[in-house]
């Protein structure tokens, strides 16, 4: 089985031959850090690729010498396996010190030569060498594992922080109890309005919207049905206007719609629309139920116009005021000169 939890570093020794596994296990005994490794023996080709399955190994030395499957095959095969890819592999081989088959080690992918019969000192001064680097080598895949967990935290506390920032954004522009923007953002749009309107050359309208009666609703149900009220009132005009006009909470029950790229005989039509709608309309939750009527003052702005956004809603406000003055539950547009 894996030995997960072992810290120290294992040697994979190969061998046909059990008194050159002896032999070999033996002179690494005698190495200094003979207390880091664990020696781990196969007498096989077959054996040894069965044991890179199973354990991380930091080095292997390998005999080339084997009947079935000699050293180079061996060797080769480990190359193709994820686990012993880049596991250093020495040849322990007693055969030609000719350069073709060194070379031959070295295309299959061996790191070094150690030739029979084994030189101690030699033997002390390449495994010493490889295991430094492997230490080092799994060093630095714990740094890069660090820098990737670092990094992948850095992701998440920044997404945190424009979420929180996206979220303080529309705190800062929205009404908290309807959702619609406040009227201070509106007035940001409108002024955007107002240049595209010059820069495009059309026209754009501002309907201006007030709760009939609006105080009965709080004073007879209370304030959470008077929320509920509001909230239905919203869903309602959303349902009517286009996905590109603007509905903004003005105060209380007052709301206000931008309808850009309108005339004036397209804005009364969508606000005869949200009045009909209105007066249909039954707020119910639990017991409660009312019928709530809306009085829609309408204005527009045309090309040339040099208004003021506190003139335009001033114009809209003074439409509104006369739709209630005439009986409320009604649409009625401005005629001044801002509207013409």
């Amino acid at each position: 089985m894996p030995e997960e939890n072992n810290p120290k570093q294992n040697i994979l020794i190969v061998d046909d031959r059990p008194i050159n596994l002896v032999v070999l296990r033996g002179l690494l005994e005698e190495h200094e850090m003979s207390d880091q490794i664990n020696i781990i023996e196969a007498s096989s080709g077959n054996e040894a690729l069965g044991l890179v399955l199973e354990h991380d190994f930091s080095l292997i030395l390998l005999d080339v010498q084997m009947p079935d499957m000699d050293g180079f095959e061996t060797a080769e095969l480990m190359r193709g396996i994820e686990r012993s890819r880049d596991v250093p592999i020495i040849f322990v081989t007693a055969i030609s010190k000719e350069q073709k088959f060194i070379f031959k080690g070295y295309q299959i992918g061996a790191v070094d030569y150690l030739f029979k019969p084994l030189d101690p000192h030699v033997l002390h001064s390449k495994v010493r060498v490889f295991l430094k680097l492997d230490m080092q080598r799994k060093k630095l895949e714990e740094l890069n594992q660090t820098l990737r967990d670092t990094v992948v935290e850095l992701e998440k506390s920044k997404q945190i922080i424009e979420d929180q920032n996206k979220a303080l954004h529309e705190l800062a522009i929205k009404d908290g109890l309807t959702g619609v923007y406040n009227h201070r953002h509106f007035k940001e749009i409108l002024e955007r309005e107002i240049t595209m309107m010059h820069r495009y050359k059309r026209s754009f309208c501002l309907l201006l919207m007030d709760l009939d009666f609006f105080k009965r609703v709080n004073d007879t149900f209370g304030h959470l049905f008077g929320d509920f009220v509001l909230r239905g009132f919203v869903n309602i005009v959303q349902s009517v206007i286009r996905e590109s006009d603007i509905m903004a909470r003005f105060g209380g029950e007052e709301f206000e719609v931008l309808l850009s790229n309108t005339d004036l005989k397209g804005a009364v039509k969508v606000a005869e629309k949200i009045k009909k709608l209105s007066e249909a309309h039954i707020y119910k939750e639990g017991e409660n139920s009312i019928r709530v009527t809306v009085s829609i003052g309408v204005t527009c702005c045309h090309p040339g116009t040099d208004v003021l956004i506190e003139d335009l809603i001033a114009e809209a406000d003074k439409a509104l005021y006369m739709a209630k003055e005439l009986g409320r539950n009604r649409v009625e547009p401005n005629r001044t000169s801002a509207a013409s």
